[in-house]
């Protein structure tokens, strides 16, 4: 199909250990999301996981053991591959966390230090762990999608993905060994991704905070209807007037940005689906990982926001009275200071393509 050579389950242990010892094998791409990664509060592996605990032991006793969890089987492949003398690869991460490049670095080396401390040497000289940021929205499938693709393509398809019009793939990487060619499908490869990873978070995800926040508590129930009150739109423009300031892309890039940022390009009457998704912004603020005392001050201006009584111009908190705009710049201040070569593709833990 297209691109992909061949396909198998995740389970087939043996088939991933034998791409790893390939040397054309160039780069091991990653779609996990964030939990996959297994984590403590330190930002190192959680080495207290029963399913990391778990793969330490059989790494231990048989390095070609089967193992379930990323780092597990990132451990091994290098493993197998520096065994086999395969030379240099990168590891790039494709899901959407910052700096998820030096992410994956830290889990891989935070396993190795306890399953084959002499691995850690071999992979600063030879893994490259590369960083990715993609800006794109999917929302949630729907009967008209799986219908839509049955009646184009003649099949049917459980789980098609819909898009929204604008998309961004932006690397950052050595790639010792070569890699594919992604800027030939629009990918932008840089030097820093700093700049594109700070641009996206402060403009994007913060605008589709504040409208989830300030959204619902205005009495819409999807993104498009909150961006569609002159109100919230104007605190969205506020939040992005003072993100700007401190982005350090060119000035014209970041106009054009906001010219095609998603929050303002839903299609009038947005599907259920977009409830979902504003559903979901709101619950991964309500659970960002980010220092108590800054989800406590975010917490603290979305109660006070909660106050405003529609129609009217003044929310009254405590014995002081708040303009909506002087709610919403500060909720936007909370919520912006938190935050030809081969290639094997691992996905969420149930397969590996080639």
């Amino acid at each position: 199909m297209g691109p992909i050579a061949a396909v198998q389950p995740a389970t087939d242990h043996q088939a991933y250990l034998g791409y790893l010892r390939r040397p054309e094998l160039a780069a091991a791409t990653i779609t996990v999301s964030e939990a996959g990664y297994l984590r403590g509060p330190d930002g190192h592996l959680d080495l207290g996981r029963a399913v990391i605990t778990a793969d330490l032991a059989a790494l231990q006793g048989n390095i070609e053991a089967p193992v379930s969890s990323l780092p597990g089987k990132l451990v091994a492949g290098l493993l197998a591959r520096r065994a086999a003398d395969a030379g240099p690869i990168s590891i790039l991460s494709c899901d959407n966390l910052p700096e998820n490049g030096a992410v994956t670095r830290a889990v891989v080396t935070d396993l190795a230090a306890v399953v084959d401390a002499t691995l850690q040497t071999w992979m600063e000289q030879n893994v490259d762990f590369a960083t990715s940021m993609v800006d794109r929205i999917t929302p949630a499938t729907t009967a008209e999608e799986r219908s839509l693709v049955a009646k184009a393509q003649g099949y049917e398809d459980a789980s098609p993905v819909p898009t929204e019009p604008f998309a961004e793939w932006v690397i950052s990487g050595r790639f010792p060994n070569g890699r594919p060619a992604w800027e030939d499908a629009g990918a932008r490869l840089v030097e820093d991704i700093t700049p594109y990873e700070q641009r996206k978070l402060w403009l994007l995800n913060a605008s589709h905070s504040l409208l989830a926040y300030a959204g619902s508590i205005c009495g819409h129930a999807t993104i498009d209807e909150a961006i569609g009150d002159p109100q919230c739109r104007s605190w969205v423009e506020a939040l992005w007037e003072e993100s700007c300031r401190h982005l350090t892309l060119p000035a014209a890039m970041l106009a054009d940005y906001r010219r095609i940022d998603p929050a303002l390009c839903q299609p009038p009457g947005t599907r259920p689906a977009e409830q979902n998704r504003r559903r979901w912004v709101t619950k991964a603020a309500s659970a960002d990982p980010a220092p108590v005392a800054c989800r406590t001050r975010r917490q603290a201006y979305a109660r006070r926001l909660r106050h405003r009584r529609r129609g009217l111009d003044l929310a009254q908190s405590g014995d002081r009275a708040i303009t909506d705009d002087e709610c919403a710049r500060d909720l936007a201040i909370a919520l912006t200071s938190c935050n030809e070569a081969k290639h094997l593709h691992l996905s969420h833990g149930k397969s590996m393509s080639i």
